[in-house]
Formats: structure tokens, C-alpha cells, sequence
């Protein structure tokens, strides 16, 4: 019950979102904005909105899982030491659903070869593969360089997701996985000043609803972020 209960709040807040842009056209116009561009700009709106909801959820979700793995982690790296083989790869094996869910766009991102490599060489482990000389030192190797990885990205800033859905709708996505992240983030907010806010939010000030607009988006992506735990 509780599955069809979020998805009818779901369902209402996304019809509350589009009546409250539907009824930003107007006071757009009477504020000089032609009617093609206060469609094309109200339609941007909505889609980033709505994208930047499920942006964040996703990077709440994928943050989630990858505490959860850390902390996994930190075990195995205790208990190797006196954990006999079945036991690790019992760990291992619960590990490894974690790990295909820390990615996201703004986190461990899906295309890092060296992630995934990592993930592929955890997922082969079994009990004959540990028992080969050598094995368990090679493990704990990867562990190692997993948590150096994750401690990372802990430590880096959330996007505005906001800015983050209207790029990944109009802008060159490949450029995101190129730098680092205080420079994506930067260049998505530049992206979404210099290419809907500098002109959008000229007809908002002189229609009076600027306010109204950054608290829309602030409350749609922001308000409920629902986290399922698995």
C-alpha cells in the first residue's frame, strides 16, 4: 500500500508543478516575453524541474549505497585476517550489489574503467580463486584503493541539481566526465545561467514572480527525496 501511496503523491505533485508554471505564462507575457519563447522557456522549466528531482533521489540513492559499501569496506579489511574463505566471499558477494549502485553522473561515474574493472574482479572472487597464493594480498589491495576511491568522492560536493538536469537535457554530456568535480559543478551552473537564467529571469523580475519561480524549483527537487533502503 504504501508503494501506490507515494506514487499517487507523486502523481499530485507533478500535476501541482504544471499548474503552477501553466499559470506563470500569462504574467510572463503581460511582462513583454513573446508567446513562443515563454513556451519554449516554461516547457525547459518543467523538464529540468522534474529531471532534477530524479536527479537527486538518484544521487541520494547512489551516496546512500556508497556509505553503505565503505563501510563494508572497513569489515572486510578487519576480518580478513581471521574470516575463513566462504565467509569473505559471502561479504564480497552482498558487497558487490552495492557497488552497482554508487554510480551516478556526479559520484563513481559508469563509464570509469577502472571502477568497473574493480567491480568485475570482485564479482569473479570464490573460495578456489581466494585459496591461489597470493589472492587474499591482491584483495586486500583493491579494498584499499576502493576506499581511497570512496573517501573521495564522499567529500565532494553535491550539484545543484537544478542546474545538473538542465545541462544533461541541453549540454554536451561527455564534457562532465572530464573534470573534476568542482569544475563540473561550476560549468553546469554557468551552463544554466548563460543559456535560460540570464534571459528567463529578466521577464520574472518584471513580472514579479523571480521569487516565486526559485522557490518551485527549490521545493520540487528539494522538498521530498524518498530513500528506499534495500
Amino acid at each position: 500500500m504504501a508503494i501506490f501511496g507515494e506514487k499517487s503523491e507523486e502523481k499530485k505533485r507533478v500535476s501541482e508543478l504544471r499548474n503552477s508554471i501553466k499559470s506563470l505564462k500569462k504574467r510572463l507575457m503581460d511582462a513583454g516575453m513573446d508567446k513562443a519563447s515563454a513556451n519554449k522557456n516554461l516547457k525547459e522549466l518543467q523538464e529540468a524541474v522534474e529531471d532534477g528531482a530524479r536527479q537527486n533521489s538518484s544521487y541520494q540513492k547512489a551516496y546512500a549505497s556508497l556509505e553503505r559499501a565503505n563501510r563494508t569496506i572497513e569489515r572486510l579489511l578487519e576480518g580478513m585476517d581471521f574470516c575463513d574463505e566462504q565467509e569473505i566471499v559471502r561479504n564480497i558477494s552482498q558487497f558487490t550489489k552495492d557497488l552497482h549502485q554508487v554510480t551516478h553522473v556526479c559520484l563513481l561515474r559508469e563509464d570509469d574503467t577502472d571502477f568497473i574493472s574493480t567491480r568485475s574482479y570482485m564479482e569473479r572472487i570464490s573460495c578456489e580463486s581466494l585459496r591461489k597464493p597470493g589472492a587474499l594480498l591482491m584483495l586486500r589491495s583493491e579494498l584499499e584503493n576502493l576506499r581511497a576511491v570512496f573517501a573521495d568522492a564522499m567529500g565532494w560536493q553535491a550539484p545543484e541539481f537544478f542546474a545538473l538536469a538542465y545541462y544533461l537535457l541541453h549540454g554536451p554530456e561527455d564534457a562532465l566526465g572530464e573534470l573534476e568535480n568542482e569544475q563540473r559543478n561550476q560549468m553546469i551552473a554557468d551552463y544554466l545561467r548563460d543559456h535560460f537564467l540570464l534571459y528567463f529571469y529578466k521577464f520574472c523580475e518584471q513580472a514579479g514572480v523571480k521569487e516565486e519561480v526559485t522557490e518551485l524549483i527549490q521545493d520540487y527537487i528539494y522538498g521530498e527525496v524518498i530513500l528506499q533502503e534495500p
